[in-house]
Parts: structure tokens; C-alpha cells; sequence
């Protein structure tokens, strides 16, 4: 099987096209994920927002398909038809769509997918157990004529109807790569889905060494053009954490300056000053609201005075606690 994809990736990864997201740090990771699909092995990759899962699954999918002789499906999660859609439009693609499993013409395969006439629209009519039929019947039929797709799947945050059970169907034959994120795989809902994945790769934050790769591997296609180089990156470091997404919104928005001056670095240490207080103010708020409570039970019910202090110190907890909240968000 063809690895000069990979292996061209890896090494150099400034050779994708200017417009294909930008990916470093990801290559150990790239370089499991791809074995693992070329053996047909089911996949769980987590991580949590913006931490590179999709870019990562895109790079996996573009150098399978470069090969040229791989089939690749890339689904992105969403209710069950739609899912199902997106894997028969890919199917005909790839010429493996079987119409004849739902008793259709075999001539109709050399119909377009659109146009006048189109198959296209004879599926999308279809009713949702025989499209599930039609696309499970085609993968089936890929399997025994040596050309098993791998099914990769991005994105699954809810369980629509039917999905579950589609799911585990197809991870019944193998090859389905699966992101999601890690905290939704720990919700009960999914526990079914999640215990039948064998591996489990969970994306980490980048290292520091990564993240300097990652900085170098942006300006050199966008300029970023900053007065004090050694604090800009140690604060673009530490406000960044580690996430690839929230490293690249933070370049972006400074490649955008003519130059990045010692105000917007002190600027985003008063940031990462402000995201290490927002948990400690959950104390602070606990603290208020004991008193709060105190005062008012203290001065017994019935008393005004007390009436009056407990509605103002209500009203400060309301807002308070809107004010942590935005302040988490914002983190």
C-alpha cells in the first residue's frame, strides 16, 4: 500500500497548498492513525475543543484518497440520513454504490449523481431503512470484491435516531475512525458506542517544542510582526495552552497589526492573569453567598431590615455568578 503521502506529510509539512489548514504536532498521531485505518481497525479519537481533531482527520483522509487506492469515506456526524447521504454520494464516487440491492435496474448505476434524470435524487427519496440498507449492502459488497472502505467520522455529539445501531453495524466489519469529543465520551449515552472501540487515541495539548514549530510553520505564511519576540512568545505560549485552535486564533488576530507592540504583549498577560483568577472567584462567590445567608436568617424572618439585605445580596449573587460564568467562557 502506497505511504509516500505520509510520508511526504510528515516530513514536510509546508508542502500541502497554502489554502489546507496547517498542521504540526500532530504526526505521531498521523502516523498511528494511518496504520491503524490500513488494517481496518476501529478508532476512537478524542480531545477536547479545538484541539486538532478534525484538521487531523482531514490530513488522514486527503493521503488516503492520494494514493489512489484506498476508499475513503468522510462523514461528518449529523442525524442518520444525512449521514447516510453523505456515505452513498461517496460510494457512487467510488463506484460502489449497489442500486440493485433495493431491486433497482443495475443499468441505473451509470446514471449522474445530478441532472436531469440523477440518481442523486432517487436516493435522497428513499426512505431511511432502505437507504441504510442500500449503504451498509454497498460497503458489504466493497468488502468481497477487495475494495473495504475505511469509514471515518467526525464530530459525533448526539445519538438521533437509528444512529447508534448504524454505528455499531458498521464497526461490526471494522475500519471506522470516530472523533469526538472527550467529555461527550464520557456520558452515558454513549458508553454502548465507546466500550466497542478497541483503540483509543486521545490528542493532548501540544508541547512547547510544538508549539514553537507551529508559530514558525504560520509566519511562514503570514508575516507576524512584533516588538519584543521573546515576550510575545511566552505569553502567546502560555495564553494558548497548548491548543493548536486557540494558538492559531491568537496568530491570526496579530498577523492582522503592522506590528505587535509591548501593549497588546502586556495585554495578554493581563488575560492569563484574568483566566487564573476566574476559578479561585467560584470561592469568593461561596464566601458571599454565606453571608448572605447568615445576615438574613440572623436578623430573623419577618425583620425589614433583613428583608432588604437579603434582596441586595441576592442581587449581587445573580450577578456575580453571570459574571463568572461569561468569565469561564471567555476562558
Amino acid at each position: 500500500m502506497n505511504t509516500k503521502a505520509l510520508r511526504r506529510i510528515i516530513e514536510n509539512p509546508e508542502s500541502v497548498p497554502q489554502q489546507v489548514e496547517i498542521f504540526v504536532g500532530r504526526e505521531a498521531e498521523l502516523a498511528e492513525l494511518w496504520d491503524r485505518a490500513l488494517r481496518r481497525q476501529n478508532v476512537l479519537v478524542l480531545g477536547g475543543p479545538r484541539m486538532g481533531k478534525t484538521a487531523l482527520l482531514r490530513r488522514l483522509v486527503d493521503g488516503l484518497r492520494e494514493g489512489g487506492d484506498q476508499v475513503v469515506l468522510f462523514i461528518e456526524a449529523m442525524g442518520l440520513r444525512g449521514m447516510l447521504l453523505q456515505a452513498a454520494e461517496q460510494l457512487y464516487r467510488h463506484g460502489l454504490l449497489r442500486v440493485e440491492a433495493l431491486g433497482w435496474m443495475s443499468g441505473m448505476e451509470g446514471m449522474a449523481w445530478e441532472g436531469r434524470g440523477n440518481l442523486g435524487s432517487r436516493v435522497r427519496g428513499l426512505l431511511l431503512p432502505e437507504l441504510r440498507e442500500l449503504v451498509l449492502r454497498s460497503l458489504e459488497w466493497g468488502r468481497e470484491t477487495g475494495a473495504e472502505a475505511v469509514v471515518v467520522i467526525d464530530g459525533l455529539d448526539r445519538l438521533g435516531v437509528g444512529v447508534e445501531d448504524f454505528l455499531m453495524r458498521l464497526m461490526d466489519h471494522g475500519g471506522v475512525i470516530l472523533a469526538m469529543e472527550a467529555e461527550r465520551a464520557r456520558e452515558g449515552r454513549f458508553r454502548r458506542i465507546v466500550s466497542r472501540f478497541g483503540n483509543v487515541m486521545e490528542l493532548k495539548p501540544l508541547g512547547n517544542g510544538e508549539v514553537e514549530a507551529l508559530i514558525e510553520a504560520y509566519r511562514r505564511r503570514r508575516p507576524v510582526f512584533v516588538e519584543d519576540e521573546a515576550a510575545w512568545r511566552r505569553q502567546v505560549m502560555l495564553l494558548s495552552g497548548g491548543n493548536p485552535g486557540a494558538l492559531l486564533d491568537i496568530l491570526g488576530d496579530h498577523a492582522r497589526e503592522p506590528v505587535v507592540r509591548m501593549e497588546t504583549v502586556r495585554g495578554l498577560s493581563a488575560r492569563e492573569a484574568a483566566a487564573t483568577v476566574v476559578p479561585v472567584s467560584w470561592i469568593v462567590y461561596g464566601v458571599l453567598f454565606v453571608f448572605v445567608v447568615m445576615r438574613y436568617v440572623g436578623r430573623g424572618i419577618g425583620d425589614r431590615d433583613s428583608f432588604i439585605i437579603g434582596a441586595i445580596g441576592m442581587s449581587v449573587l445573580v450577578i456575580t455568578g453571570f459574571l463568572i460564568r461569561w468569565g469561564n467562557r471567555v476562558k
